[in-house]
């Protein structure tokens, strides 16, 4: 979709065509231009472990599409080559990522350091193309000047309002689909039939709900981990540092095996499961003989009473004790010293408590300082004995330690880097094993994913509205855009009294053309058409009573207007540039333009395509009454400037004055206009019966109505008055 704003006016326009705000990002984004303007663009996720690649062309001056494809990653890491080839009035790569990013994102890598691969080209052919401005100004990832509201702003962004996920990987992907929707027709509609599924099927609904809460939050991300090979376990692994290796390494199995572990529950659920997509996963996954293998075979060797656990000791005691006992006789032998001097380190706690009346000393434990004491300064009569040292205050407490804790300290660790060292031997070849079936997991990862946003993002947002409230909207290949009772998704849920509104744009009326004064209702009349849309083509219902749609590849919008003080451009300047860049690459499919120029309505008389729309407004005791309505032809506000500017306090001299010449210029232009209305009347009518017989082509009545529409549009033309 297409959106432009200049001098006052608002619109959005769309080029239909065939098949940020959120979690912190874990991609890796490589850069590089060419003399030719060429950029190629590789993206690699490190969550997932998948690698994207692109080249394409900049068009534009100020690197627009590269701002779109950066705002989409959002990158953690940005590498760039020095870049001193940028044709003159051109920013550059490196110069750009200086603009949008701090220093310390960016690394800079000499060409002569790499060399060209050859890779296969990956185009945006499958999803809808959205500019980083439009992005913005839809409120898509993060409502706006949202820096400005802090947390007390009740409004919330699209992507904010339906993440409800359960899973990183589950808002990831979400906030990839709202910010590329999809284009292939088949996939839109193999989401919405699994929607249809749940929101028709309580007990599939609540049954996935509950196994999706089976699974850890960071699922996915484990899962992929195993796709990386770990360096082999050396002496370095006695270092207290390399400790944290092997605590990974565990959380990691224990992860996976609680993930494994919901899968029966999960095949209990789906197995009733009619629509293709669910039905698919309980084939691909369910049915799988391979997941159980890999759960038993890591049963064979991990404790089943092995917990992950945050706290430093249990987390430490977890690292030693995960495997089995009796797999690793060496093992077997550093866990009994793990836990001798374990046990002496807390003899020795309870002997200072009797021996120095120190009944509430405590002995907690930190990675780096290992065990140390805490006791609270009412415990100390007079002064703390010599035996303590270390000593540091910290509020009412006194932190400390003694010679025989530090050396018990000194054998707990040498005892605890022994069982990590035989406990990472003892995994990595579970880890190789593992690995050999990567493809299942990397798999099981992406259905959480979708069935987390499917599930819990768009079935649960659904099902908090009331009933007929949201509606899933058909695709046709080549019908119109007609959207029945549409309402803003992200106002509607602030205002309880929102007015729904219509659009119907087709190829015999492909612009509309929305009046009204400031403050009517055309912004957020934009607005809805947009996200309506993007909703549709995420595989989501939408808020409207109807919905039909083609597939659109590409969305501009210019909305709203404001300087960009940080690149030294006016109102006017940053009009030209958005607009100049739609213009570029507008397609000649669908454009909504909204104004308060009431001249520009004229447009229709020259112009069979256009149809004009207006907002209602009403005048009541020299003030306007907004009324939010959406109605056909023109709907004249005279001079409502001026009678603001009379609200406001203008000096009345200045007001007549002014209106006065209002008066002379208004009747000289209808005069003119006038004349020029009749020669397209003849048009205007052929274009009205073309739109009729599009709308005719893809209605589903009956014979029977059609003919009667057929007969009725026949007699309306020859009268030369359509109804």
């Amino acid at each position: 979709m297409e959106a432009a704003d200049a001098a006052g006016a608002d619109a959005v326009g769309g080029a239909g065509g065939g098949g940020g705000g959120g979690e912190r990002s874990s991609f890796v984004i490589g850069l590089i231009e060419n003399r030719a303007k060429e950029i190629g663009v590789a993206a690699f996720d490190l969550r997932s472990a998948s690698l994207h690649l692109s080249q394409y062309i900049e068009t534009s001056c100020s690197y627009h599409n590269t701002k779109t494809l950066l705002h989409f990653y959002d990158p953690m890491v940005v590498i760039v080559p020095p870049n001193k080839t940028a044709a003159d009035g051109m920013v550059g790569v490196s110069e750009l990522i200086d603009k949008l990013y701090p220093a310390n994102k960016k690394v800079t890598i000499a060409r002569g350091c790499f060399d060209d691969t050859k890779v296969t080209f990956n185009g945006s052919f499958d999803h809808m193309n959205i500019d980083s401005t439009s992005v913005q100004t839809l409120e898509i990832i993060d409502p706006l000047h949202a820096e400005l509201w802090g947390t007390s702003n009740k409004k919330k962004s699209l992507f904010q309002m339906l993440k409800t996920t359960k899973t990183t990987g589950g808002a990831t992907l979400l906030r990839a689909n709202l910010l590329q929707p999809l284009k292939d027709i088949q996939t839109i509609n193999a989401r919405l039939d699994c929607l249809d599924e749940l929101m028709s099927n309580e007990e599939l609904f609540f049954g996935l709900t509950q196994g999706l809460r089976k699974f850890p939050k960071e699922s996915d991300k484990v899962l992929c981990h195993f796709c990386f090979k770990p360096k082999k376990v050396t002496d370095e692994v006695l270092k207290p540092a390399n400790g944290r290796k092997s605590q990974m390494l565990i959380s990691d199995i224990i992860i996976l095996k609680t993930a494994l572990d919901a899968i029966p529950f999960f095949s209990k659920v789906l197995k009733g499961a009619k629509s293709f997509l669910l039905r698919n996963i309980y084939q691909t996954v369910c049915e799988n003989p391979k997941y159980e293998n890999m759960r038993k075979r890591i049963g064979d060797i991990i404790d089943e009473d092995v917990v992950h656990s945050r706290a430093p000791f249990l987390a430490c005691t977890q690292q030693c004790f995960a495997i089995k006992a009796g797999i690793d006789g060496l093992l077997d032998v550093s866990r009994r010293s793990f836990c001798d001097n374990s046990d002496a380190i807390h003899n020795l706690a309870s002997k200072y408590r009797e021996e120095y009346n120190m009944p509430n000393l405590k002995i907690p434990y930190n990675i780096r300082q290992g065990f140390y004491f805490i006791i609270p300064q009412k415990d100390i009569t007079d002064r703390l004995p010599n035996k303590f040292i270390q000593v540091v205050r910290h509020g009412k407490n006194v932190h400390c330690s003694s010679l025989e804790l530090a050396s018990l300290n000194v054998r707990n660790k040498s005892a605890a880097a022994e069982c990590f060292r035989r406990t990472e031997l003892c995994l990595e070849g579970l880890i190789d094993e593992i690995r050999e079936d990567i493809g299942i997991l990397t798999l099981l990862a992406e259905v959480l994913c979708l069935l987390d946003m499917i599930v819990n993002s768009f079935a649960h947002t659904i099902s908090t509205k009331p009933v007929d409230r949201y509606t899933r909207p058909e695709f046709t290949d080549d019908g119109p855009m007609a959207i029945n009772a549409g309402r803003h998704p992200i106002l509607e849920t602030l205002h309880t009294d929102f007015v729904p509104n219509n659009i119907f744009l087709s190829e015999a009326s492909n612009m509309v053309l929305v009046m009204g004064p400031n403050m009517s209702g055309k912004s957020t009349y934009l607005q809805q058409i947009c996200l309506i849309v993007i909703l549709a083509q995420i595989g989501c219902y939408v808020p409207a009573q109807f919905a039909s749609l083609r597939v659109v590849d590409r969305m501009f919008t210019r909305i709203g207007n404001g300087d960009n003080v940080e690149n030294n451009s006016s109102t006017f300047m940053t009009e030209m540039k958005e607009t100049a860049f739609i213009m570029q690459n507008a397609s000649s499919k669908y454009t909504v333009f909204a104004t308060h120029m009431e001249g520009l309505s004229e447009l229709a008389t020259m112009y069979p395509n256009v149809k004009i729309l207006h907002f209602e407004v009403n005048l009541r005791n020299d003030r306007l009454d907004f009324k939010f309505r959406l109605k056909d032809g023109i709907r004249r506000v005279p001079h409502y400037g001026l009678l603001l500017a009379r609200v406001a306090g203008l000096p009345a001299s200045v007001i007549d004055t002014a209106t006065s010449i209002t008066s002379q210029i208004t009747e000289q232009e209808m005069t003119r206009m006038d004349a020029n209305c009749e020669e397209f009347r003849s048009l205007r009518m052929a274009y009205q019966v073309a739109q009729r017989l599009v709308c005719l082509k893809y209605s589903n009545q009956g014979d029977n109505y059609i003919r009667e529409a057929l007969r009725n549009l026949k007699e309306g033309y020859a009268a030369g008055r359509l109804t």
